[in-house]
């Protein structure tokens, strides 16, 4: 016998929000003599990235090592600015999401540093209406590890077969697959609207 669903948990980036990370490069661009392919090497390596992303180092640091790394000099507010202005609305899954408000617990879960998660917050309301949060930097953790997974089951009390869970990238459905988690890996709106049929969703 299948688990009732009780709980939805999101990613955040080209999920309820579209991100482009190349923004950011041009933007950079303009401020160092750096071709842009090194600009993204040097901001997005893995592991300096990662570093940022599950909160092993602050804001301060981050900035001041990219401004270091591309020979930029700008201020702190102005660097953020820059940094987040990379997004854009999912308009059709944000009236998914307020349809599924109330019916089911909703959560996030989002491999996602502070200074983004913050704009996010302050710039699209979408983001203020779910129920909890689990974001890579205030757990120290970053998908597809399984203990931030485990982080959302044991948070939400929840069992994985309760949960349905959407992601745009492969490796993490894979992983939460494994879990036991009902996972299926975002494309668009109406894809995603469409494999929920399979539980008996329809919206």
């Amino acid at each position: 016998m299948k688990n009732k669903i009780t709980t939805f948990i999101f990613d955040i980036g080209n999920v309820l929000i579209f991100f482009d990370n190349q923004t950011i490069v041009k933007k950079f661009e303009k401020f160092s003599g750096i071709p842009a392919k090194e600009i993204y090497d040097s901001m997005f390596d893995a592991s300096f990235i990662n570093s940022f992303e599950t909160g092993r180092i602050s804001e301060q640091t981050f900035y001041q090592t990219v401004c270091s790394k591309l020979s930029i000099k700008i201020s702190f507010p102005q660097f953020k600015e820059i940094f987040s202005d990379i997004f854009t609305p999912n308009a059709s899954i944000d009236k998914l999401v307020k349809k599924l408000k109330g019916k089911y617990k909703l959560c996030i879960l989002s491999n996602v540093g502070k200074t983004h998660f913050e704009y996010l917050q302050k710039r699209y309301p979408i983001m203020n209406i779910f129920d909890s949060y689990y974001l890579s930097y205030k757990l120290h953790a970053m998908k597809p590890e399984t203990r931030i997974f485990n982080a959302v089951l044991k948070g939400e009390k929840v069992k994985p077969g309760e949960c349905v869970y959407t992601d745009d990238i492969e490796r993490n459905v894979l992983k939460a697959k494994k879990l036991g988690i009902n996972a299926i890996q975002f494309k668009s709106t109406n894809q995603f609207k469409k494999s929920l049929k399979k539980f008996n969703i329809n919206i």
